[in-house]
């Protein structure tokens, strides 16, 4: 008696397994085993894809925390067979573990942590993956944002002394983040746009009041305020108004003149009697 077996899985747990036969009636039974070897089914290959892009993130700078609340934190979802080779850039320059640099790869993804960001590492940051069957990369762009502080002026206006009629300029500016807002004084009294005879402009970051004197004619505090949403600081300087210097003529000069003017009415009487 011939006897035939067919075992069909297509989810084996097992490579190697021996698997036991026997045959039985009334007379007697006969049992023998065989072996069977599972041979894992080859993964097609494939170059990498990433299913997941990188997208452009903005940070503090200094934040060593988890991503969510602070750390630079960047994921990327890669398929590829065989498993491919990842590798981090950020400015063009590959990254390593360390310190300050943390790559992770974990069922499928890969993370990048950047901790204490400082703000010249601003720019892109790139996932490439590689394997025997191609390659993929996938980039973002990191915003560092400077670590908020209140205004402190780095440029103070100046004193100045001008003459009634001309036009004093006062510059001021002040290092803070975010940048602070300028509001200048004259007397105490609140420089505005409808103030007549003064105005604000912004010239290469800077403040800058100009008081035209002739509305303004007599000598003043001037006073400018630096605030954004974690303080303020104060500073100022005087505007000194001088009246507009008459000529006189000097003593020497009256008597050069006197002495010419007399000579001239000699010279013209002579002229006359000839």
């Amino acid at each position: 008696m011939d006897l035939f077996f067919s075992f069909f899985s297509q989810n084996f747990s097992f490579q190697k397994k021996s698997l036991p036969c026997r045959a039985e009636n009334v007379v007697g039974r006969f049992e023998t085993k065989a072996r069977l070897t599972v041979i894992p089914q080859e993964k097609p290959k494939k170059a990498p894809r990433f299913s997941e892009l990188l997208s452009d993130k903005t940070e503090v700078e200094g934040n060593t925390v988890v991503f969510e609340v602070g750390v630079r934190s960047v994921v990327a979802r890669v398929e590829a067979e065989p498993k491919p080779d990842i590798k981090w850039f950020l400015k063009g320059v590959e990254l390593s573990a360390s310190e300050h640099v943390e790559i992770r790869e974990f069922d499928g993804s890969v993370k990048l942590e950047l901790r204490g960001i400082k703000l010249d590492e601003a720019g892109e940051v790139k996932c490439v993956a590689t394997n025997s069957e191609g390659s993929a990369e996938t980039s973002s762009k990191l915003i560092v944002n400077r670590k908020p502080f209140p205004p402190t002026f780095d440029k103070q206006p100046q004193s100045v002394t001008v003459e009634r009629g001309s036009e004093a300029r006062f510059e001021a500016h002040a290092e803070s983040s975010p940048a602070p807002t300028y509001q200048w004084s004259i007397d105490g009294r609140k420089v505005r746009e409808s103030t007549e005879g003064a105005r604000v402009e912004m010239i290469d970051g800077n403040s800058v009041l100009f008081v035209n004197t002739s509305v303004h004619p007599v000598t003043s505090t001037i006073s400018v305020i630096a605030e954004n949403s974690l303080g303020a600081d104060e500073t100022g300087a005087r505007l000194i108004v001088e009246e507009k210097k008459v000529g006189v003529v000097s003593p020497h000069h009256f008597h050069t003149f006197s002495f010419l003017t007399i000579l001239s009415v000699m010279s013209l009487r002579q002229l006359q009697r000839i």
